[in-house]
Parts: structure tokens; C-alpha cells; sequence
């Protein structure tokens, strides 16, 4: 069987369904090829003529031709959705790098802060032991924050008297220099 011969086949087989079931088909290639047969039916009959060995061959070549046409079709259909799928890919890897890079960062802050959190520890330990060894090395005297409170408050009572002995001992201080200027002045006058 010919080429031609099963196109026209195909075609007055696409007629009679559309005749049968009132069948319109409008898109799609056998749409078109049923509306080309229609087209066609229009037309006063052409006398048939024998295909020459040549002609089949072209036929056979042409049908060949649109098959790769449609294989090529659908393999830049498929190379157009891998695109679209690399390209997703490709934006989740850069989210997925920035997600590490944030994560990287927020482990790094995190250890520095516990470092610095150390170390400043660490500097009270050594000033509250320097403290401490002043008085009766008794290391083990401020092992929680009610200990340390304490420490503070006879500290800051500490002060407070320091400050109360300053203020009477500059006040007696002026009335010191008071009393020598008035006994300078009376032995002058006299």
C-alpha cells in the first residue's frame, strides 16, 4: 500500500466519522486534514493517474521528513521543560548555598558570643578572686549570684562610710584653715 493510498484512506475514514456523528474537528493535524478533504470534495474529480516508482519514493521521503519534524518537535518540547527544570534546579541550589552561607554565619556569631561570654566570666572570676584573696582566700565563697550580691552590698556600705569619713574630714579641715586665717588676722590687727 502507498503512501497516497493511505492518506486518502485516513481521509474518507476522518469524513464518514464526521459525517456519521456530526463530528467537527477543528484543530490538531487531522483537523486540518479533514478540512483539506472537504476542501477537497469541492473540487471536480481528478482523473487518477498511476504513481510512478519515483513518486513513491518522493512520497515515502516527504512522510519520512515529517516524521522527523515532528520528532524534532517534541524533543524541543521536552529540551524547552528540561530548561525550565534546570533552571529550578539551579535556583534551589543557590538557595540551598545561601541557606548553608546563613547558617555558616549564625554558627560563627553564635561561638563568638559563647567566647566572649568566656571570657568575660572568666575577667570577674579573677577580679572577685583578687577581691577575695585580700580578705581570707576563701575561693569557693561566691558560687552563686546571692554570694556576689552580699559581697556588693558590705562593698557599697564600704564606700559609703569611706565617703562619710572624707566629708567630716574636709569639714574639719575648714574650720582648721577658718580658725588659723582668724588668728592670723587678729594678730595683725594687734
Amino acid at each position: 500500500m502507498l503512501a497516497s493510498d493511505v492518506c486518502e484512506l485516513l481521509g474518507a475514514y476522518v469524513l464518514e466519522l464526521g459525517k456519521q456523528k456530526s463530528l467537527t474537528v477543528t484543530a490538531g493535524p487531522i483537523g486540518q486534514l479533514a478540512r483539506e478533504q472537504i476542501e477537497l470534495e469541492r473540487l471536480p474529480p481528478v482523473p487518477k493517474v498511476q504513481l510512478l516508482a519515483r513518486d513513491t519514493s518522493v512520497a515515502e521521503v516527504a512522510l519520512k521528513i515529517e516524521h522527523v519534524h515532528r520528532d524534532m518537535k517534541s524533543l524541543m518540547h521536552e529540551i524547552g521543560l528540561m530548561k525550565g527544570d534546570i533552571a529550578e534546579l539551579r535556583e534551589e541550589c543557590i538557595r540551598n548555598g545561601r541557606v548553608a552561607i546563613f547558617q555558616e554565619k549564625e554558627l560563627r556569631l553564635r561561638s563568638g558570643s559563647l567566647d566572649e561570654v568566656q571570657r568575660r566570666v572568666s575577667d570577674c572570676k579573677a577580679r572577685l578572686d583578687v577581691l577575695d584573696a585580700r580578705r581570707d582566700g576563701n575561693y569557693n565563697a561566691y558560687n552563686s549570684f546571692e554570694a556576689v550580691s552580699r559581697e556588693l552590698t558590705e562593698l557599697v556600705e564600704l564606700k559609703r562610710k569611706f565617703r562619710e569619713v572624707d566629708r567630716r574630714l574636709r569639714l574639719s579641715a575648714y574650720f582648721f584653715c577658718g580658725s588659723v586665717l582668724a588668728w592670723a588676722i587678729v594678730l595683725v590687727v594687734l
